[in-house]
């Protein structure tokens, strides 16, 4: 029996991941989800080392729970007789790594991108460069998770394990070596690391040189598309099927989903989840203090620039639900957080969803009670109120980044595209459609998965460019358009009272 080619795609979010397969058929490309999971990141408490004289706790990515999902996932492919899996790709997070040995083992476990850890270096590196020379040297802006931030930090405070490293791998490429592909990075993944240079697929020498960074340990930067071998033989043997390729696609899952965008020539992106990040695709990075200071950054995408703004995104509201989950032992639906949102009577308070008191992984609901009286608002008193908070909070900021993009480029838009989770949250889509005065259409749901299959297929030579795979994709998808409504007097004071806010 003649077996039908399959692309292997592992999707993997800050909360969760998701496995899906690709196939064409019939001169179009569909897609099949097949695992799902949830991880968290685990703590430890570090009794040699002290936070205002208590131990400090350190926070880890679960690997190795991560590693045994996707071999799970895998195993749901390979284990239906009429597929063959032909090769796979990788995407996550744009940060985090670790450090292996001569062996190739890892050294110790993956620090993760909210520990509290990395804020001591930050602060170094924000006293010895300006906001402005570093955007200018990188053409993005340091933050306390910054791969750049973080292999300093190692510099500094565990010179002995970057002295006995033999390689750095981020996350994703750490999983690529667990297959037994070559040590290799993207372009897409590096450019958002501070590790190179607006535009470049090398590494920023003179940076890393003046910052004592190892730039030998650094893995090779390769542009999407880059196959970094086959799959070890050993591992294939245990799914069950022939060694495949790994492709790198863009690895990093924000350029994944604008990759899969389907937009006309003045539009708007968003990708959503738990990050929301509004931009658009450029030939070329802009670098300008006005784009620094409306927290614009530029990183590499396939074959194109991507200026954009990172917004919090749905991560209060995660938190949240996650929170009143534990506390009922009862897993709270999506639909279920959004009914409680629709039912909530309107309430003055406004939620700066980018404040640094709302990043942490922390009690969400006591957080933003403590903010708004902070700030002198009401404090929501209900589950309801706490729920239409962060929701119009998140379509209040969507709405700020793209009144920010319009003054930077002086682009006239003609449409929102939103890909990702938030394409089914008809409450934010609306406001933001209301609030920005331009249609908003969404695309593809599992936008970053479907740009790690198209990068893949276009790779294979299954199709002949990235568009052609978003269309016959979108053929399977129901699209939805927002059309803009004179928004509620309440909504523009509220705009108003965050740039207050912000200011």
């Amino acid at each position: 029996m003649n077996k039908i080619p399959v692309i292997g795609v592992i999707d993997l979010g800050a909360s969760g991941g998701r496995i899906f397969f690709c196939r064409r058929d019939s001169g179009r490309l569909s897609m099949e989800e097949v695992h799902r999971f949830v991880h968290e990141p685990y703590s430890e408490i570090d009794e040699n080392h002290t936070r205002e004289n208590e131990p400090e706790e350190k926070s880890f990515w679960d690997l190795f729970h991560i590693w045994r999902e996707i071999v799970a996932g895998l195993k749901k492919i390979t284990s239906r007789g009429e597929l063959e899996l032909v090769s796979l790709g990788i995407d996550t997070w744009g940060c985090d790594g670790g450090w292996l040995d001569s062996e190739g083992n890892l050294m110790e476990m993956i620090p993760h991108n909210r520990d509290a850890r990395w804020e001591s270096s930050v602060k170094e590196l924000r006293i010895q460069f300006s906001g402005q020379e570093l955007y200018e040297k990188t053409g993005t802006t340091v933050q306390s998770f910054s791969p750049l931030n973080q292999i300093y930090w190692y510099a500094k405070n565990h010179p002995g394990i970057v002295a006995k490293a033999h390689r750095y791998l981020p996350f994703v490429s750490l999983l690529y070596h667990f297959f037994g592909g070559k040590p290799g990075i993207d372009s897409s993944w590096t450019s958002t690391s501070l590790l190179s240079s607006p535009g470049s697929c090398e590494y920023n020498r003179e940076l890393m040189k003046e910052l004592e960074l190892p730039v030998e340990k650094m893995p090779p930067i390769n542009p999407p598309g880059f196959i970094l071998g086959k799959c070890n033989a050993k591992i294939a043997s245990d799914l069950g099927c022939e060694p495949f390729k790994l492709i790198l696609p863009c690895t990093h899952d924000t350029a994944g989903a604008f990759t899969a965008a389907h937009t006309g020539k003045n539009s708007v992106i968003i990708s959503s989840g738990t990050w929301y990040m509004v931009g658009m695709n450029t030939p070329e990075p802009i670098i300008s203090e006005t784009a620094r200071e409306a927290g614009f950054i530029n990183i590499g995408g396939y074959r194109e620039n991507i200026f954009l703004s990172g917004l919090t995104g749905s991560w209060p509201a995660q938190q949240l639900r996650r929170q009143w989950s534990k506390n009922e032992k009862k897993e709270l639906s999506w639909k279920e957080f959004t009914e409680l949102a629709k039912k909530s009577p309107a309430i003055a308070s406004v939620l700066d969803i980018d404040n640094p008191v709302f990043f942490a992984d922390s009690d969400m609901e006591d957080t933003i009670k403590t903010y708004c009286k902070e700030t002198g608002q009401p404090v929501p008193s209900t589950r309801n109120e706490l729920a239409r908070i962060v929701y119009e909070g998140l379509a209040l900021k969507v709405s700020h980044a793209v009144e920010s993009l319009k003054a930077i480029t002086g682009m006239k838009f003609d449409e929102i595209v939103i890909g990702g989770g938030g394409t089914y949250n008809k409450m934010v889509n609306q406001w933001v459609a209301n609030l920005t005065g331009l249609h908003v259409h969404t695309g593809l749901p599992d936008a970053t998965s479907a740009g790690n299959a198209l990068v893949q297929a276009v790779t294979l030579g299954w199709i002949d460019d990235i568009e052609t795979g978003i269309v016959e994709l979108l053929e399977e998808n129901m699209e939805e358009t927002y059309a803009q409504r004179t928004p509620e007097k309440s909504m523009i004071e509220k705009l108003n009272k965050l740039r207050e806010l912000m200011a």
